[in-house]
């Protein structure tokens, strides 16, 4: 279930393309040519915890909505991580990942002419063309060995996520946040 940190709009980010390599120790449930959709939600108002004016990281930013990998569907009760670099060594970069004792499913972008962002903010939308580098990949455990794919981005979409049973409005709605955000969410 989503809980929203923040007062912020919730945003849905999906990555899609096809898996070009498989590896680890056991056989991948997938092969090259797969395709991969991973898709999560994020407050387009978290917080970001790295002090550096040019790198933010928001920790527990993202919540899994989907990973699917042909038929292969995983699945996480973590949250993860965004992180977003303006004008780093190598230009700009941006990465979504999850990483939990099971799964670490990962997208890295980079733009090396550092032209895709002006600041560390969290982005609430992306121009794929933009970026010279989209990769995902994912690692699962399987008892002590593993298996992975990775696989290189053709799409992505946006979208802010409608509230559950509409907007809410006025006093009610703000004390409801307050109240879930208290509350563990």
């Amino acid at each position: 279930m989503w809980c929203s940190l923040g007062m912020g709009e919730v945003i849905e980010f999906t990555f899609e393309g096809v898996i070009e390599d498989t590896g680890g120790p056991i056989e991948a449930p997938v092969s090259v040519g797969d395709a991969f959709r991973y898709q999560y939600w994020f407050d387009s108002e978290a917080l970001d915890s790295d002090p550096a004016t040019n790198f933010g990281l928001y920790a527990g930013a993202l919540d899994l909505r989907a990973l699917e990998i042909g038929s292969w569907v995983g699945s996480s009760g973590d949250r993860g991580d965004i992180s977003v670099l303006d004008n780093g060594f190598a230009g700009d970069s941006y990465s979504a990942n999850i990483v939990d004792p099971i799964l670490f499913a990962s997208v890295g972008m980079t733009n090396f002419g550092g032209g895709a962002f002006d600041s560390d903010a969290m982005p609430v939308d992306l121009n794929l063309a933009q970026w010279d580098i989209r990769q995902f990949s994912v690692e699962v455990q399987v008892g002590p060995a593993f298996w992975d794919a990775s696989g290189q981005i053709t799409g992505f979409s946006s979208r802010v996520v409608p509230a559950p049973g509409g907007v809410m409005l006025g006093l009610g709605g703000v004390l409801a946040g307050s109240r879930r955000r208290r509350h563990g969410c």
